[in-house]
């Protein structure tokens, strides 16, 4: 199963990076605003810059925790980057929204799946899906070693040596 770089790329750096971006700028603009454009303090307006704390806010967190999930590390690493590695899946813990939903599976299973976190041989790796895969499967995976974001996977017949 092979998992676009770009695909990553976009889901966990670029669109968090633009709405911290705009929420940023929303938050200025109503700091002044404010300070410099209020000049009579009414309900209607309070509760308009209320709002719109809230939605920069709700804007703002989940895409930060997108980019210390990981996405960050995209910045500088790239596809070139990725290195390759024989395991046994210890565990794997899903949904995780951590990483973008692979088209794939929704072609294949008829629902939406997020990708999924998995162990192999005691380090957590980022999966766009786990489908196929379970604990005590023996695999061979192509991962980007600073934001674990696993570029392909595969089961392996043999047993992995541990």
């Amino acid at each position: 199963m092979f998992f676009e770089y770009r695909d990553y790329l976009i889901t966990t750096f670029v669109l968090p990076i633009l709405a911290v971006i705009v929420s940023i700028f929303v938050i200025v603009l109503i700091v002044y605003y404010c300070l410099f454009k209020i000049k009579i303090i009414s309900m209607e307006n309070i509760l308009k810059l209320i709002f719109v704390i809230v939605v920069s806010a709700c804007l703002f967190v989940p895409c930060c925790v997108s980019l210390a999930n990981g996405g960050i590390y995209l910045l500088r690493e790239r596809e070139n980057d990725a290195e390759v590695i024989t395991g046994t899946i210890e565990s794997v813990c899903e949904p995780s929204k951590r990483v973008p939903t692979y088209k794939g599976d929704v072609q294949q299973t008829g629902k939406t799946v997020h990708g999924a976190d998995i162990v192999i041989d005691g380090k957590e790796y980022l999966s766009g899906s786990c489908v196929g895969f379970k604990e005590g499967d023996c695999v061979s995976i192509t991962y980007l070693p600073r934001s674990r974001f696993i570029l392909s996977i595969s089961t392996l017949d043999n047993e992995c040596d541990q």
